[in-house]
This record gives C-alpha cells, structure tokens and sequence, in this order.
C-alpha cells in the first residue's frame, strides 16, 4: 500500500496548483465581467444623454425655423417697417425687370 503512494508524490501539489489556477481564472473572469457591465451602463447612460441633447436641439430648430418663418411674412414685415417708419417704399411689379447675365468674353487661360 505504501508503494502506491510513493509512486506520484507530486499528484497532491498539482491537484491544489490546478485549482489555484482554476480560482484565478474564475476571479479574473469575475472582475472582467463586472467591469464590462459597469461599462456597458456608463454608455447607455452616455447615449440617453446624447439623445436628450439631439432632441433638445431639434425642439431648437424648430423653434427658429418658426420664428424665422413667422418673420419673414410679407404682411408682418411691412407693418414692422411701417413701425420703424423705414424710407422703403413698395414697388410695383410693371417697373421690375429682369436682368439676364452676359455670357463671359473669354476663359481666364491657365498660367504656364
């Protein structure tokens, strides 16, 4: 019975230095993955954030494009430079004219 034993003395030190390994992979694993998951929920809270701004910003340009289009009525701004007792005065449509443009004489040549 003695014999057996003396054949792997080593079997007990590779048995506990297998395990060792074994309970560093599974802290290591551990670590990793709670590190992972406190990134994962730092980034959806980073992108909610991003979406509040672009939808803040979006409410924005609505808004201007509405005053902008609320400003821009002929009627509104007439009584504005009525108000700002401007010298602009309306311009009937028989004086307008329409201006072609002149083709050009020549190309501008390259420069050697």
């Amino acid at each position: 019975m003695n014999h057996r034993r003396d054949e792997h003395p080593n079997r007990h030190r590779l048995t506990f230095l297998s395990m060792l390994v074994g309970v560093l992979v599974a802290a290591a694993g551990g670590i990793l993955y709670a590190y992972f998951m406190n990134r994962q929920v730092e980034t959806t809270r980073e992108l909610k954030r991003i979406e509040t701004r672009i939808k803040e910003h979006e409410l924005a340009i609505l808004n201007t494009r509405r005053m902008i289009d609320e400003n821009l009525g002929r009627y509104l701004i007439r009584e504005k430079l009525v108000q700002l007792h401007s010298p602009l005065k309306p311009i009937h449509q028989g004086v307008v004219e329409d201006v072609q443009p002149k083709p050009p004489r020549a190309v501008a040549a390259m420069a050697p």
